[in-house]
């Protein structure tokens, strides 16, 4: 199943609608990166709370990416997989659990993504109101490599929304935490 995919080219003028691009290519990375060819190109997703349509009239007024930039908007069900899979869930499982010792956590933490050309994560921008956990979610999801974002066959850097929920379980008997990564859910337009 193929999702939608808005991508928009950033001018001096305005911004003109660039049809849909694959945001996955089986061979993502024998491909070349869109700066070595001296394509200005990121995918992005909206960021929470709010619209395509609001992030869209960003993009238009400028500031986040230099004019000529072309930006493939990400929908959240096009969060790439992570090529380190076991080693992250055991740095997550690992961190979480010297965490858990200190207290109960519960909540969800909104976090962006900076995710390289490569596919590891150059930058982790959470928001749990908790500067504990938000240092716990920087040193976890630095270590995590996904697959690289494609945009008209070559990689690209990519910043992309990852809430992580969180719940935990304390007792004399027990102690657990459950972690949850799930998409932002999808604004209205």
């Amino acid at each position: 199943m193929r999702h939608a995919v808005f991508v928009l080219a950033l001018t001096a003028g305005g911004i003109t609608l660039a049809p849909p691009a694959s945001a996955q290519d089986a061979s993502a990375e024998a491909l070349p990166t869109c700066a070595s060819q001296g394509v200005q190109r990121v995918a992005v997703m909206v960021p929470p709370g709010q619209t395509t349509a609001q992030f869209q009239e960003t993009l238009r007024t400028g500031g986040l990416f230099p004019a000529g930039t072309q930006v493939m908007i990400l929908q959240p069900e096009q969060i790439m997989p992570l090529r380190n899979q076991a080693e992250f869930h055991r740095r997550l499982q690992g961190t979480l659990g010297r965490f858990l010792e200190t207290g109960t956590v519960e909540g969800t933490a909104p976090m962006l993504l900076e995710v390289d050309d490569d596919g590891s994560v150059k930058a982790v921008h959470p928001n749990s109101g908790n500067n504990e956990v938000n240092m716990l979610l920087v040193r976890t999801w630095r270590m995590a490599r996904f697959e690289p974002y494609v945009f008209d066959g070559c990689r690209v850097k990519a910043w992309i929304q990852m809430p992580q929920s969180f719940t935990s379980n304390w007792s004399l008997d027990r102690r657990e935490v459950e972690v949850r990564t799930t998409p932002a859910p999808v604004p209205t337009p």
